[in-house]
């Protein structure tokens, strides 16, 4: 217990904020190496002019509005290959962020290198920490009462900071410039909530927080998720009338939904897709969805689990993951409302991470989302782990010369308290405080480096299917080229669309990717024009490829589709998904025009494949979710080789 015993006494010091801040940054400090993912560099053709690439085209203040809703712009991006053919035509993925899209076009005409920009989303990041600090310290001072407030404040407050800061479900927001808006936003919207609290208590004109949260949702929509802590203050924490306190309510919520009624009027949000919900719009699914998106948030926040696996689709069973994730947090929530007790300060807490949290389950669950959660969970997992450390250790740490004993005493009909008197109690408080502990102030931070640079494994993977292609070279410009088969959307259409001219390398003029998923495929060319596709599960089922269409979109059999100058006919579907498609090519396939490549996963990439002769068939075997795995794995910069 002594190495209790010291954390306890370094969080008494001053300027322990410091320290933690330090460490914070420290353990992320690997993101300078990122460079860009994945979406950062479909942003960078859009701050660019988009380099010829149809339908990247965007105003400097637009560059988070990926799907538009055009159907214009849908015509031309399937014409050219950049949706797939079997998108949902209603598809809309549109987000509101123009300050955030402004400083990605600055930088990109400064020249401002990645590890720049990287030490940019620090530097934010470590001032997240020390709002997170501050606010935290407020409320633990203002309304810790005996058990939190006093001379305990400051070390429950330096513990918030600390967990926060080592937590390693965020750090993936850290190591991904595409999501450095999130960063940005929570860390004003935050602010905003600290400026409130001290408006409530007279120490602030009220002016300040509503001007706060709406600078915020100029940098992204994740500040409606503070609207959930305020609310809790006003339940918890906030004097006075219950008129008083929805009065005290009234500042954020006029902009908040001002923000929310414009936001919708004017066409941004999402529709059409199965990974991005209107929780308006799409009710139903959401709320099918909910349970699972918040038992994993909550896993992610409480455990080393990470929230994205499910989204990964055969690489791991979602409902297993989930059901796996949620027993686990269940058990770790439930040792950490023992161990902080009954209190107003936990009451705010997980009213504020729930009802947070409930904006964000309209994205499929993952790390990156998690903000917004563990600005609440953090505070009260550091009332557990301060009362839970002073009741084993005996400490009087930040008490006044006050034994344990009489600090607990004070402690209404809280049953653990009473319990530390008793001989058993050791037996089991000891063991959860060092499970608490062990979990949030030991695995969090040893974890933490490795989650801030995972946005790089998709990077990767990305960038190898798309290389691949470089032996193709300049025979692309100017041609069709023709994916006979890709595992998913996003290493088809992405790759070779988005990717390579980012990188400056030569693309196609278009990409007609025939199939997606990792089932068998086999392709037979039935006329000189005509290629039939078939496979043995349903096209599409690649575990991104349902970011392309929502959950309710069937295809029937004999469907016809107009894909640019491609026809394309379904001939049998299977649950309203494609088994079995006729493409029709407007001239023969043996055409000079066209190239044709498919996914090889012992080749580690795209080949270039002969076009199968008129009557012949050409068979691509299953892809095993372990093989899958084994080649994400090894094309990362991370594997140590062979």
């Amino acid at each position: 217990m002594r190495a209790l015993r010291a954390l306890l006494k370094a969080l008494e010091y001053p300027h322990a904020i410091r320290w933690i801040v330090a460490l914070g940054v420290l353990l992320v400090l690997p993101v300078l190496a990122n460079g860009r993912v994945l979406d950062d560099h479909m942003q960078m053709l859009m701050a660019t002019g988009s380099r010829g690439v149809p339908g990247l085209e965007r105003a400097p203040w637009d560059l988070f509005s990926f799907m538009l809703p055009d159907a214009d712009w849908q015509a031309t991006s399937r014409a050219a290959g950049f949706l797939p053919w079997y998108a949902d035509p209603e598809l809309v993925v549109r987000f509101c962020r123009p300050l955030s899209s402004l400083l990605i076009v600055a930088e990109g005409r400064l020249g401002v290198p990645m590890w720049l920009a990287h030490a940019h989303h620090l530097a934010w990041h470590a001032l997240l920490i020390v709002v997170t600090w501050a606010t935290w310290r407020q409320l633990f001072v203002r309304h810790g009462g005996e058990r939190f407030g006093g001379a305990v404040a400051p070390v429950v407050a330096a513990m918030t900071a600390l967990v926060f800061a080592v937590d390693e479900g965020p750090a993936m927001t850290v190591g991904w410039l595409a999501n450095r808006h999130a960063t940005i936003t929570m860390t004003i919207a935050t602010f905003a909530l600290h400026e409130h609290i001290r408006w409530r208590r007279g120490d602030a004109p009220g002016w300040m927080p509503p001007l706060l949260l709406a600078f915020a949702f100029a940098w992204g929509e994740v500040a409606l998720t503070i609207t959930a802590y305020l609310f809790a203050y006003a339940v918890w924490l906030d004097e006075g009338s219950w008129r008083r306190r929805i009065s005290g309510l009234a500042p954020g919520f006029v902009v908040s939904v001002a923000w929310l009624g414009a936001y919708k009027a004017t066409g941004w949000g999402v529709a059409g897709s199965s990974m991005y919900l209107d929780p308006f719009h799409d009710a139903v699914p959401y709320l099918v969805q909910l349970p699972s998106r918040l038992a994993l948030l909550a896993g992610s926040a409480f455990s080393p689990l990470q929230a994205d696996l499910p989204s990964m689709g055969p690489l791991v069973p979602p409902v297993l993951w989930t059901m796996l994730v949620a027993g686990i947090a269940a058990a770790l929530i439930a040792g950490v409302a023992v161990l902080a007790g009954r209190h107003r300060l936990v009451g705010f807490a997980v009213t504020g991470a729930v009802i947070g949290a409930l904006p964000v389950c309209a994205i499929f669950a993952s790390d990156r989302n998690l903000l917004p959660m563990v600005l609440g969970t953090s505070g009260w997992i550091a009332m557990a782990l301060v009362a839970g450390m002073r009741r084993v250790t005996g400490a009087t740490s930040g008490v006044r010369a006050r034994p344990v004993a009489e600090a607990t005493s004070s402690m209404r009909a809280h049953p653990v308290a009473a319990a530390t008197s008793s001989k058993w109690a050791p037996r089991w408080v000891a063991p959860l405080v060092v499970l608490t502990a062990s979990l949030h102030l030991v695995a969090a931070p040893l974890l933490k480096p490795s989650r801030a640079i995972a946005p790089t494994v998709f990077e990767d993977l990305v960038a190898g299917a798309g290389a691949s292609l470089d032996p193709m070279g300049d025979e692309l410009e100017g041609r069709t080229l023709v994916l006979l088969h890709a595992p998913d959307f996003f290493l088809a259409s992405y790759g070779v669309m988005a990717w390579r001219p980012a990188t400056d390398r030569p693309r196609p003029d278009v990409l007609r990717t025939l199939h997606t998923g990792l089932g068998a495929v086999t392709v037979t060319r039935a006329d000189d024009r005509t290629l039939v596709v078939e496979t043995t599960t349903t096209f599409a089922d690649g575990s991104l490829d349902r970011l392309t269409f929502a959950a309710d979109f069937t295809f029937g059999q004999g469907n016809t589709l107009i894909v640019g100058d491609f026809v394309a006919t379904i001939e049998a579907v299977e649950a309203g998904r494609p088994t079995r498609v006729r493409f029709v090519a407007p001239t023969s396939l043996d055409d000079d025009a066209y190239r044709f490549a498919r996914f090889d996963l012992a080749a580690g990439g795209y080949v270039e494949t002969p076009v199968p002769a008129v009557g012949a068939s050409l068979s691509m075997p299953e892809t095993r979710p372990a093989e899958f795995l084994d080649h994400v794995l090894r094309g990362s910069r991370f594997w140590p080789g062979d």
